[in-house]
């Protein structure tokens, strides 16, 4: 194939891509702890406002289990739905020092049946 001016390698395209959907994993993942972690603090934060005691320390408790706990749980579901998508999209084996993999003259993709999906001879013009 002859090169044209805006023309990148499937490969790098590829290579863009996938590190792209690690860098998203992480975000979800990091959600998802963060979410988990903040279930906890708000656990805290109610044990506290019991101690308080009285109308405040209820008022404060119904509000967080009203208008705090859902959206962290909403939180923490999302970053489930989120990774279950995320595993669903090809991911390109790669060797201990973040180079791709080849194999049969294309990029081996984890749980491929063919092993591979793009030729790194091919091009593609954006």
């Amino acid at each position: 194939m002859k090169k044209k001016d805006g023309a990148i390698s499937q490969v790098a395209a590829f290579d863009a891509f996938d590190r792209t959907r690690e860098l998203l994993l992480n975000e979800i993942l990091e959600l998802s702890k963060l979410s988990t972690k903040h279930l906890s603090d708000i656990q805290d934060l109610k044990v506290k406002a019991s101690e308080i005691g009285g109308r405040l320390g209820g008022q404060i408790i119904d509000f967080i289990d009203s208008e705090i706990i859902p959206i962290i749980k909403k939180a923490e579901s999302a970053s489930l739905i989120l990774k279950s998508e995320v595993a669903q999209l090809p991911a390109a084996v790669r060797q201990e020092d973040g180079s791709l993999v080849f194999e049969n003259g294309g990029i081996k993709i984890e749980g491929a049946l063919e092993g591979s999906l793009v030729s790194p001879e091919k091009s593609v013009t954006y």
